[in-house]
């Protein structure tokens, strides 16, 4: 596998070097017709990326997404030539997803503020969670760390966050992300992101039946009460045995994020059921 990896690396790096005084080679397939001498390099250098990605595909190569190009075959390509890789050959994204160090998530938990959501990213670790639900993102913070916890034990392509927020129906006297920022910082991890508008009910009344098997719930402490105990009814369908549901408690000095054990959601569940029974 080294062996393949630095040939494939070496030979685009020779054969960037080699006409890096060419003229401009054109950046759309089509046409190739009229540049004909280019049309071998073309091909060479698409299949040295096929060889490439069938490496990083290895059960081994967890660090690097095996659906993303590695750019470092490409890296040392002129400008020029870089525009010849249109994502559309082989993925829809071309960046590399990175895999996070041992040095950023220790900073996540042991160094972080606010000190008590580190929690969350000892919880993310203790699960090896890939399937994240948050109900409050504000301003994003928390929701790219959460991100970048999970992305030290998954590769991007298994982690699946849902963010829930009222995003531009949100008070102007509380401060957040639109739902085009949120969605526009969260996507250049390379997980897959749903972002549902809505209070917790709201939301979770057209959302919970596609988050079964959710690792981990976040429950931030800005969520509107009355509507949060009317969403408890949705939550036990998305949990599995293993599933943590996490609630940021605000009202004392410190805060906290308290477990809410699964008896407790099938209890406040069964009370919202009743409660929706009776009226």
């Amino acid at each position: 596998m080294r062996a393949a990896r630095l040939a494939a690396g070496v030979s685009v790096g020779v054969l960037a070097r080699s006409d890096q005084n060419r003229d401009e080679i054109p950046s759309l397939p089509g046409t190739f017709s009229r540049h004909g001498h280019y049309a071998w390099k073309l091909a060479l250098y698409r299949a040295l990326l096929q060889i490439q990605l069938a490496i990083r595909s290895t059960p081994k190569a967890n660090a690097v997404n095996p659906s993303r190009i590695d750019q470092r075959l490409v890296a040392h390509l002129p400008k020029s030539r870089k525009r010849l890789f249109v994502p559309t050959f082989f993925s829809p994204r071309m960046e590399v997803v990175k895999k996070t160090s041992f040095v950023k998530f220790a900073a996540l938990t042991l160094l972080s503020r606010p000190v008590h959501e580190r929690a969350i990213y000892r919880m993310i670790r203790q699960l090896k969670a890939t399937t994240l639900v948050e109900l409050g993102i504000q301003r994003g913070i928390g929701s790219r760390r959460m991100i970048e916890a999970a992305l030290r034990f998954s590769p991007a392509d298994d982690i699946r966050y849902t963010g829930i927020d009222l995003f531009e129906a949100r008070s102007d006297q509380t401060p957040g992300l639109k739902l085009k920022d949120a969605h526009r910082t969260l996507k250049q991890y390379g997980v897959h992101v749903h972002l549902v508008p809505g209070d917790p009910f709201s939301a979770l009344a057209r959302a919970a039946n596609t988050l079964t098997g959710t690792d981990l719930v976040v429950i931030r402490g800005d969520q509107d009460p009355e509507a949060l105990q009317r969403a408890w009814l949705y939550v036990p369908r998305m949990l599995h045995a293993r599933s943590v549901v996490l609630r940021e408690v605000t009202a004392t000095a410190k805060p906290y994020f308290e477990p809410v054990s699964q008896a407790s959601i099938e209890q406040l569940a069964g009370t919202r059921a009743a409660l929706g029974r009776a009226a």
